[in-house]
């Protein structure tokens, strides 16, 4: 039993990207670069044996300030090897999520065979899912923000991920919409939401940075 809730959490890892909707939509002004990779001049974001929190990146109070709504805290669904956090309101639902190796047991076979490589080969691997883009979803790569990261369109709910690749850690931001899962969003809504994952990640990635030193 262990070992198949270990694979459906494994799967939930990618979901996203293989459940994303496909074509390719005008995003607002988010800008590519040539490598998307921002400078790591100031540090490796080396993995702590301790667990960082997600609600330390992002909490409720920061999540609300984020979408301008009151929000309450709601039971994530659970990534593998993640801890998160998750919040709705009456208009929006967000979630962040931070893949990391405090999390990664090495006494489970399970875990030994995703990670077989090393842990810096899975992020690295892990972020070559979305580099490739190898089923056209609607992923783009973004700049201004430590790491890389992608923007990505979800499958229902109007929702965007922010995927951000520091190192040996992985972090995902979701904005979702609450209501009918085939809502489609304007063109200022999904840029407002892009805005928002931004500045969602900027944080949260200086608050890692600083917990990781």
């Amino acid at each position: 039993m262990k070992k198949i809730l270990s694979i459906i959490l494994v799967l939930l890892l990618v979901l996203p990207l293989l459940t994303s909707c496909l074509g390719k939509s005008d995003g607002g002004d988010v800008s590519d670069s040539d490598t998307g990779k921002e400078s790591t001049d100031d540090g490796y974001m080396k993995s702590k044996k301790e667990v960082v929190p997600a609600s330390e990146l992002i909490s409720l109070k920061d999540a609300e300030a984020l979408l301008g709504e009151d929000l309450r805290e709601t039971s994530p669904l659970g990534t593998y090897f993640a801890d998160e956090a998750s919040y709705r309101g009456k208009v929006f639902s967000f979630k962040i999520s931070l893949i990391q190796e405090a999390l990664y047991d090495e006494t489970e076979d399970f875990d030994k065979t995703v990670v077989k490589d090393g842990w810096s080969d899975y992020v690295q691997k892990m972020e070559q899912v979305y580099e490739k883009n190898t089923a056209g979803q609607n992923i783009t790569k973004i700049t201004g923000i430590f790491g890389t990261s992608y923007l990505q369109e979800g499958a229902g709910f109007a929702q965007w991920f922010l995927h951000i690749f520091c190192d040996d850690y992985y972090i995902i931001l979701l904005i979702g919409s609450i209501g009918a899962m085939d809502r489609v969003d304007t063109e200022d809504e999904i840029a407002w939401k892009h805005e928002k994952l931004i500045e969602g990640g900027k944080l949260a990635v200086e608050r890692l940075k600083a917990i990781v030193g």
